[in-house]
Order: structure tokens, then C-alpha cells, then sequence
């Protein structure tokens, strides 16, 4: 049976799925996106992230992992706009629940 593209090698060699990697398989697919994956197109760390937004990095792992879901001013939301254009993205490319 073929591999399915999404399932990284580390994990087969390992035996278990990637689940990470399938999630954002399925989302790309959808042409939705989460806010890890915008976060890593853009090549930031959570750290680098939560600075641009203005929050705490345990906050965007929050955000990340469903904890918590955002609740973002006026501001933040101007500067996540700028974040999605840096990827030639827009806020209709964001799945409607960030953390899936």
C-alpha cells in the first residue's frame, strides 16, 4: 500500500503517524489554513509571533494547541492582515477554527 504524502518518514521509521502533519495536510487540501501553518509559512517561532501580535508565546501555544481561542483588538487584527499578505494570503484562507 502506497504512504500517503502527508505521513513524515521519521514518523513511519517509528510506526506511528504523524498527526501534525496530517492536520496540516487536511487543512491545505481544504485551502484552509491554521495559525501554525501561517505561522511557520512565515518562517517565525512562536516567540517571534506572539511579539508581532503584541500577546505572550504561551498565548499563541494556547491558540495553537485549542486551549484558548483569540480574541484579538483592532490592532492585532491589522497586523495579522499584514502577516497573511506577507504569504499572499487573506482572512477567507484562515480555517474558522484556527487551532484545527
Amino acid at each position: 500500500m502506497p504512504v500517503p504524502p502527508y505521513l513524515s518518514k521519521r514518523r513511519l521509521l517509528s510506526g506511528q503517524p504523524d498527526i501534525h502533519s496530517i492536520m496540516i495536510a487536511v487543512n491545505e487540501r481544504n485551502k484552509k489554513i491554521t495559525l501554525k501553518v501561517l505561522r511557520k509559512r512565515l518562517k517565525m517561532n512562536q516567540a517571534q509571533f506572539a511579539e508581532a501580535l503584541g500577546v505572550l508565546r504561551t498565548t499563541v501555544s494556547a491558540w495553537e494547541n485549542g486551549v484558548h481561542k483569540p480574541s484579538l483588538s483592532i490592532e492585532q487584527v491589522k497586523i495579522l492582515d499584514e502577516l497573511l499578505g506577507e504569504v499572499n494570503l487573506r482572512f477567507k484562507d484562515l480555517h474558522d477554527d484556527l487551532a484545527s
